[in-house]
């Protein structure tokens, strides 16, 4: 993939939210605000969300993968990153009656289902590496969360 879908302005460290939805919430607009998505974007991650959670632990911490299917309401592809303040639940997506508490959060904004597909099958492989996800884990600030990211994940 040429494309670089990490950028620095929807990328957030630390980010302040108060639970699952307001964390969505939060990077969808940053997503909105440069571009990325229409506002309705937001609705179908949260209501995809709702269905099929997308809360992951690892080895060495925890994640979130929250997206919606791309409908026409994603106007160019990226990938909002924020590693929170603190961690919020997700529902497992292995085992939807099982919580996890999210320390990084990855909402997916691809034009494409094919594009879709290749970005969640690289980020599951990125997080087989436990020290790309530590090294998310314990970012301290966005340029070193953007550093790991373009750096140590499967993700050009």
């Amino acid at each position: 993939m040429a494309q670089n879908f990490f950028s620095a302005e929807i990328v957030r460290c630390p980010l302040a939210a108060a639970h699952r939805e307001d964390a969505v919430r939060q990077m969808g607009r940053l997503l909105v605000d440069e571009g990325y998505v229409t506002a309705d974007y937001i609705d179908g991650v949260l209501a995809r969300e709702a269905e099929f959670p997308t809360g992951l632990a690892l080895q060495n911490g925890s994640i979130a993968i929250p997206h919606a299917n791309p409908e026409g309401n994603v106007l160019r592809s990226g990938i909002a990153v924020a590693k929170l303040e603190r961690p919020v639940v997700f529902q497992s997506m292995e085992n939807p009656e099982e919580t996890v508490a999210a320390e990084v959060v990855f909402l997916l904004a691809l034009k494409d289902q094919q594009q879709h597909l290749e970005m969640l099958k690289n980020l599951f492989l990125s997080f087989q590496q436990p020290a790309f996800v530590q090294a998310l884990v314990e970012s301290g600030d966005a340029d070193a969360l953007l550093r790991a990211l373009r750096e140590q994940s499967n993700i050009a």
